[in-house]
């Protein structure tokens, strides 16, 4: 009992997670049959039972539930180890991977990539264009730029410049409705929003700038999909004004509303926050959003 099996822990610490086998078998890279005998073997030595099928569901037993504490903190410990690692690796000391939104990585990140190779010419650089967060704790990226601070257990991070953003819409649209004098001015109907109307609404009123009654015809989770519609006069859109300085055809309506305001910061684990791979990227990037 003393010398219980990492790869049986792992595989209940995936499964109690993940919710079922099928979804953690995926995490780890294992087959279901595989995970399955780990986590009979692990109930046998530790002749207890970790989990109860509940119709297709896993749910944790009682006795499951106060082990995974535990658990968690040991892959906690292992996942700081094996970044603590990755941030000394000798082999992967001019590699990086920079996470960021699916509108920076379009319309910011060409540019800026430019100055970055002239900075650091020896920088293998791989960027992840995504719009969800990506999970710094299981690597899928060494660094992340984020409209929010960081907020998991690990996760360290600079406070870069806030940036602002803005109503904008194509001389088509305008042409069309004209120029609204207010919010109120404003149809609802022809916002491009998020993909989920009510959470659009919400961000909306959460940043100060409470909209009136109606959903957006058109939405979509996608930021660049968003902005090429508004390009194309198909509504308004609200865009950074970083970006929408970029098309200088795209006008910003309602200049003598307040600014919607978005933090922006440079997130990392803290056990890849200050190693010698990714100091000097850090450094060029805080630089860059200075």
């Amino acid at each position: 009992m003393d010398h219980l099996d990492w790869n049986l822990l792992r595989a209940f610490h995936a499964t109690a997670t993940q919710g079922s086998l099928s979804a953690a078998a995926r995490q780890l890279r294992l087959t279901q049959p595989t995970l399955s005998r780990q986590i009979s073997a692990l109930e046998g030595q530790l002749q207890v039972a970790l989990f109860a099928r509940v119709g297709r569901k896993l749910v944790l037993t009682e006795a499951g539930a106060a082990l995974l504490t535990d658990v968690a903190a040991m892959a906690e410990a292992a996942r700081g180890f094996a970044l603590a690692a990755a941030g000394q690796s000798a082999a992967a000391a001019t590699s990086a991977t920079l996470s960021v939104t699916e509108g920076c990585a379009a319309y910011v990140m060409p540019d800026l990539m430019v100055r970055l190779r002239a900075r650091l010419p020896e920088l293998r650089l791989t960027l992840v264009a995504t719009d969800r967060l990506s999970d710094l704790q299981r690597r899928e990226a060494d660094l992340a730029l984020r409209h929010r601070a960081p907020d998991a257990p690990g996760l360290v991070g600079d406070r870069l410049a806030d940036q602002s953003a803005g109503f904008y819409a194509a001389p088509e649209w305008i042409a069309a409705h004209g120029v609204p004098n207010s919010l109120s001015d404003l149809d609802v109907s022809e916002l491009i929003g998020m993909r989920d109307p009510a959470e659009f609404l919400h961000f909306m009123r959460a940043h100060g700038t409470p909209l009136g009654d109606g959903v957006p015809m058109l939405a979509s989770d996608n930021a660049v999909a968003v902005w090429e519609m508004a390009r194309r006069g198909l509504g308004v859109a609200i865009m950074l004004d970083d970006i929408a300085q970029r098309f200088p055809e795209m006008q910003r309506i309602l200049p003598d509303l307040r600014p919607i305001t978005v933090p922006l910061w440079l997130v990392a684990h803290r056990a890849l926050y200050d190693s010698a791979r990714l100091r000097r990227l850090r450094a060029a990037l805080i630089a860059e959003f200075a």
